[in-house]
């Protein structure tokens, strides 16, 4: 089965700094986003995360380009080495909503 096929949410185009963090380390690295939808975020980072490594993602919300305060808890459901990274399609714990990372979920009723 295609990934396009499992999909229940519209993916958007969206690109912003991100900060991922491993959280079997809680090592920090930097990437940017390539699409979000309510359940996920497709990203590049440097590093290679394996499917169902446990992570979490904070975006770059604000003009100065700050962390937002709040991560997002998601699951790698794929993963393929590009270039010198990766490319990473994760899945959030929690679907996004004005209660759940109400910046990313503004940000995306937006896009």
């Amino acid at each position: 089965m295609k990934v396009q096929e499992r999909r229940r949410y519209q993916h958007v185009p969206f690109c912003t700094k991100l900060t991922i963090i491993d959280m079997t380390d809680q090592r920090r690295h930097d990437g940017h986003s390539i699409d979000l939808c309510l359940r996920g975020i497709g990203f590049y980072v440097e590093r290679f995360f394996p499917a169902g490594a446990r992570i979490a993602v904070i975006p770059r919300l604000n003009t100065e380009g700050h962390p937002s305060a709040q991560p997002v808890e998601a699951v790698v459901r794929w993963s393929r080495v590009e270039r010198e990274g990766a490319v990473v399609g994760a899945e959030f714990v929690q679907t996004l909503g004005p209660s759940v990372h109400p910046e990313l979920y503004e940000t995306l009723c937006n896009l």
